[in-house]
């Protein structure tokens, strides 16, 4: 037995196909069968005539890069269908790596949010770890921010680096990608 039947749905596929009615079926979080007019058991039914159903949709320019930490439910946008987020975007990453100015700049941010939340952690695999254990309802894919990098390293001086800030600011994000953040942005 399926755990959620959504029946009478207007499906869009996501695939480009013409949104047809439809049932979904839903067994441990996972869909396990869309049909057209058959019908399964199912312990909960849902009525979804005159709604849309649709797959989630990818929010690729966001600075939520703390908000799934303060609000593990993302309601914001869950509730508009959102179900994965990339993060790191402008060339920041407020959150990863937490080492010289950075911190300073993460601590001026969360200051602006809420009064009481300290990082345990100042690196990329620490921060992936935190957002793991936080538990977010939307999936979250992590960039490394060139500014952030530069920060970190080198602070806010207007200069060239030395070649030692440089061979850092190469080996972070070789650190980040391997911890499991996907990119890079500027």
């Amino acid at each position: 037995m399926n755990d959620i039947e959504i029946k009478n749905a207007t499906i869009l596929d996501g695939l480009g196909n013409d949104p047809y009615t439809g049932n979904i079926y839903v067994k441990d979080g996972k869909i396990v069968v869309i049909t057209h007019e058959e019908t399964y058991e199912a312990s909960v039914s849902l009525d979804a005539s005159g709604k849309i159903v649709s797959p989630g949709f990818i929010d690729l320019h966001t600075h939520s890069d703390i908000s799934f930490l303060l609000d593990s439910t993302a309601q914001s946008k869950v509730r508009q269908g959102v179900t994965l987020e990339l993060i790191g975007n402008c060339g920041l990453s407020i959150c990863a790596p937490l080492i010289g100015d950075a911190r300073d700049m993460f601590d001026t941010w969360v200051s602006d949010h809420t009064d009481s939340y300290t990082p345990d952690w100042i690196d990329y695999a620490g921060y992936i770890k935190a957002s793991k254990k936080a538990k977010a309802t939307l999936n979250i894919a992590f960039q490394i921010g060139h500014a952030s990098l530069r920060l970190a390293v080198m602070g806010q001086d207007d200069r060239s680096p030395t070649a030692d800030e440089l061979t850092e600011m190469k080996r972070l994000p070789g650190e980040s990608l391997d911890a499991g953040a996907l990119g890079f942005s500027t």
